[in-house]
């Protein structure tokens, strides 16, 4: 079947009662190579399908017939995987990217990464008329924009921090960055010294959001599918949700490779991680007076496989 279809209000908890009359979001996911998402990503899924109506795309036809109509109004595309990176499918770039500008929210998240590089980003973030590009692959802790959060974004639907794994991405406007490293930023990493992040490092973003025409562009470049990336990208689709919504997440946890074939791993489930009350004070990275350019000696370390992602 090219296209699955889920309406939340039918699904939503597993209940038997009637279904809401309250407007669901409606949320198209593009995945043009990952048919598994929904276990990869199963927290962002499972966000999604109890307070959303749920196309999932798996062909170019129907992507590009969905996309060739004009978007009702908090229409979403969550693009699941590089898929549209690829020149076989720049016709269909062009219709996503006018899809956005007539009102509708294209995220960019899940496995996105995999396919952005320094080679193509330029190029395909240019043609939405924005100035981002790919910067370095590096694991660090992020803490959300101090300055002030791209609209319409709550920040009381954030981690206000959390250690990411990320492609990051570099000229990006401080207006359009989620999230930032803060001022005790440094290279979490079991090979490479915990660097400082400094200088230009530390005005990339591992996650944007901007204005495109009449609607917007996402990006989250988490790689191992953090939480707070799930919420993350949950609240670029412009999707609320309530404590339990998500689940539990399962990830990679160890594995082992034999003759290049990945021959055992280890499944961890990690329980949902509430946010923290608004009671709760946390530590907020103040605003950075970067004049001068810094080497942190962070080395391009290139871009993991889907396989790979979450080893660290």
């Amino acid at each position: 079947m090219a296209t699955a279809v889920y309406n939340a209000s039918a699904h939503a908890r597993g209940s038997t009662t009637a279904p809401s009359t309250r407007t669901l979001p409606r949320v198209f996911i593009l995945s043009l190579q990952r048919r598994k998402f929904q276990e990869d990503h199963s927290q962002v899924f499972s966000g999604l399908i109890r307070n959303a109506s749920i196309n999932i795309i798996h062909d170019t036809d129907t992507a590009a017939a969905t996309l060739s109509a004009s978007p009702s109004l908090g229409d979403v595309v969550l693009v699941a995987d590089g898929a549209i990176l690829q020149h076989a499918h720049t016709a269909l770039l062009y219709k996503l990217i006018h899809f956005a500008h007539e009102g509708a929210t294209v995220v960019l998240a899940m496995d996105f990464y995999a396919e952005l590089t320094p080679a193509n980003a330029r190029t395909f973030f240019g043609r939405w008329g924005l100035p981002w590009d790919a910067g370095d692959y590096l694991r660090t802790t992020f803490v959300l924009n101090p300055m002030s959060l791209p609209s319409p974004l709550s920040a009381s639907a954030l981690q206000p921090d959390y250690s990411m794994k990320a492609v990051v991405l570099k000229g990006v406007p401080r207006a359009a960055a989620v999230y930032l490293p803060g001022n005790d930023s440094h290279i979490e990493s079991h090979v490479f010294a915990p660097t400082p992040i400094r200088g230009a490092e530390a005005q990339m973003t591992p996650a944007a959001f901007a204005r495109v025409g009449r609607g917007y562009l996402g990006y989250v470049g988490d790689v191992n599918g953090e939480q707070g990336s799930t919420r993350l990208t949950i609240e670029m689709c412009g999707v609320k949700i309530r404590p339990g919504d998500m689940g539990c997440r399962r990830y990679v946890s160890s594995c082992s490779f034999r003759n290049g074939v990945v021959a055992d791993e280890q499944i961890t489930e990690e329980a949902e991680i509430p946010l923290p009350s608004a009671a709760e004070t946390v530590q907020r990275a103040a605003p950075r007076e970067d004049m001068y350019t810094y080497g942190s000696g962070v080395a391009m370390l290139g871009y993991l496989s889907v396989v790979d992602r979450d080893i660290d």
